[in-house]
């Protein structure tokens, strides 16, 4: 628990008083999973000497509000987890359905993306003479051709996968080394 009137770093102090318009202020960190990660602030708006039952009353408070926030961010990984359960059956089922290729693709990567809450998501084919995985640097040699788009706004060319013919027609091809995002997707992969 820190006073801030007393508190050695003057500039925040004087920071947060101009910011809040208060002149007094009494703040504790919120230790969450081991680690601080957020502040509880209170603040009066006239110079005020904070007495040792305030600052108790504030330690109590602090750790109600770090379960809650604990309890709050378990029930995100818990949603986030079926989530992400649900995408696995549903490409499972189509494998054992013996869906073809292309629609394996667009499902799996649709489900993906939008498990994952992103706004673009692509399946990339390398192509390389000498295949040689284990050594990352050596993919950078490849040339990526785009096999499957998602996109969360649907647009002219790529709603759904595309096909392999208009691909080739419309050479969706690119060297890995002139693509800095995919280098750098490609070294941060498992």
């Amino acid at each position: 628990i820190v006073n801030l009137q007393s508190y050695p770093l003057k500039s925040l102090s004087n920071h947060l008083s101009k910011i809040l318009s208060i002149k007094s202020i009494l703040a504790i960190k919120l230790k969450i999973s081991g680690g601080a990660n957020g502040i509880i602030l209170l603040g009066k708006e006239r110079v005020y000497d904070w007495d040792n039952s305030e600052e108790q009353l504030l330690k109590s408070l602090s750790e109600s509000v770090a379960i809650a926030i604990s309890q709050v961010h378990l029930q995100q990984q818990a949603r986030t987890q079926a989530r992400y359960q649900k995408v696995i059956e549903e490409i499972s089922l189509a494998i054992r359905q013996n869906t073809d290729i292309d629609r394996l693709l667009e499902l799996a990567l649709t489900k993906t993306a939008e498990a994952l809450q992103v706004d673009r998501g692509s399946i990339l084919m390398l192509k390389y003479k000498q295949p040689h995985l284990n050594d990352r640097k050596l993919i950078e040699k490849a040339t990526a051709q785009i096999s499957c788009y998602w996109s969360k706004t649907p647009n002219l060319e790529a709603s759904n996968c595309l096909q392999r013919k208009s691909v080739a027609d419309r050479k969706y091809f690119f060297e890995v080394s002139e693509s800095a995002l995919t280098q750098a997707a490609w070294q941060k992969a498992p």
